[in-house]
Parts: C-alpha cells; sequence; structure tokens
C-alpha cells in the first residue's frame, strides 16, 4: 500500500506507466537515496590518540594575588524609634541570623551607635540597605578603607 495521501496501492494505478510519485520506487520524490554501502564497517579502524607536542607546564607560577574587589560595608545606625527585639527581628529576617548573632549586633547598635553587619559587594551592599530600609531601620553603606 502506498498510504493514506495518495489513496491506493502503486500495483492499482499502473506503476509502469503512472506519473504517480512513489512509481519509481523513491520514497521522497526529488531526492537520490545516500550512497552508503550495505554494511558500513565503522569500526575497522580504531582512533589514533596523539602524544602531546609540548609537555604541560607542573610548575607554580609567581603571580601575585589577584587584587580583591573593594568591599562596601552595611552598617546600621540607632535610633530612637525601634525596639530592640525589633531589630533583632529584622537581622534575623534580612540576614538569615539566628537569635543570638542578631542580638549580638543589635546590642552594638544599641551601645555603640552602630553596627557593621555585612561587606559586600556593591550589588548585594545596596540590596541589604534597602532591605533594612524597607523595615524602617537606618541603614547606610560605605566603602570599606583599602
Amino acid at each position: 500500500m502506498c498510504g493514506p495521501v495518495c489513496g491506493g496501492s502503486i500495483e492499482a494505478r499502473g506503476a509502469g506507466r503512472s506519473s504517480h510519485p512513489h512509481a519509481s520506487g523513491k520514497k521522497f520524490p526529488g531526492r537520490e537515496p545516500l550512497d552508503i554501502p550495505a554494511t558500513p564497517d565503522y569500526f575497522s579502524v580504531m582512533a589514533v590518540v596523539a602524544n602531546p607536542m609540548v609537555a604541560p607546564e607542573t610548575g607554580i607560577k609567581d603571580d601575585p594575588a589577584p587584587q580583591q574587589e573593594p568591599g562596601y560595608l552595611v552598617i546600621c545606625w540607632d535610633d530612637p524609634v525601634n525596639l530592640m527585639q525589633y531589630v533583632t527581628h529584622v537581622f534575623q529576617v534580612v540576614f538569615g541570623w539566628k537569635k543570638a548573632k542578631a542580638e549580638r549586633h543589635m546590642l552594638e547598635v544599641h551601645n555603640q551607635g552602630k553596627s557593621v553587619l555585612a561587606r559586600e559587594c556593591l550589588e548585594k551592599a545596596e540590596f541589604y540597605v534597602h532591605e533594612l530600609q524597607k523595615y524602617n531601620l537606618h541603614a547606610t553603606m560605605e566603602r570599606e578603607a583599602a
């Protein structure tokens, strides 16, 4: 059978004199069959591994250590408005700290007037400052001294 597209068999239409696309025995009219031998011998030749022309370096170079990008400090300042428990809670939420670490920084803010909460790249420091400001905390960032 030729199939549902052609609507019948080649023999029924007279394969010898018909202009049927499949009459020539080709499955795809206008395309020639590939010239592939009937039994390809793919594994008769194994791949050859070449030896390297240059030996790899094994010594350690005396390059100076790469300069670290200047960091930015995230600072929280004391204010007379927010309660200490609230500040502790905000530090836990924003930074994901445990209660002990959040309380330590909160007490530093309360007793010393400020606390350096993080040293980050510019974008992350800006993110933390904005997050703290969303909770109405007085937070800023400063470029770390070189």
